[in-house]
């Protein structure tokens, strides 16, 4: 899993206080040393760094240079197929570590979405 965050040149991630301490939650900075790829990766970030961060991962080769709803529509036109859910307007709202991975669940607009199993 792998929390993302708007980061300037010298800053250092935020540390999400739900999230338990695991080696498989990440940052921005340690997604960039990992081994292989997760099969099932869960990107928690609205900004241009989160969108970024997915791109990459889902071995698409282009990256958005810029965040705005327009933009980000476009993206998501484009890259629906590529993912298996793009949650927008969504909070996560809690991250539970198991043997078999982290359990996050989420809140959307209008309801409370099941706990999700990421690796």
């Amino acid at each position: 899993m792998l929390q993302t965050g708007n980061y300037a040149t010298g800053s250092q991630a935020v540390k999400l206080l739900f999230l338990p301490s695991d080696a498989r939650i990440i940052n921005s900075t340690g997604a960039l040393e990992l081994p292989q790829i997760p099969q099932r990766m869960l990107v928690i970030g609205d900004g241009i760094i989160g969108i970024e961060m997915a791109t990459v991962y889902s071995t698409l080769n282009g990256l958005m240079y810029g965040e705005d709803r327009d933009l980000v529509k476009i993206w998501k036109k484009f890259n629906i197929k590529r993912f298996a859910n793009i949650m927008l307007k969504t909070r996560t709202m809690a991250a539970v570590a198991k043997a078999d991975g982290i359990y996050i669940s989420f809140k959307s607009e209008n309801a409370l979405i099941s706990p999700q199993r990421y690796d």
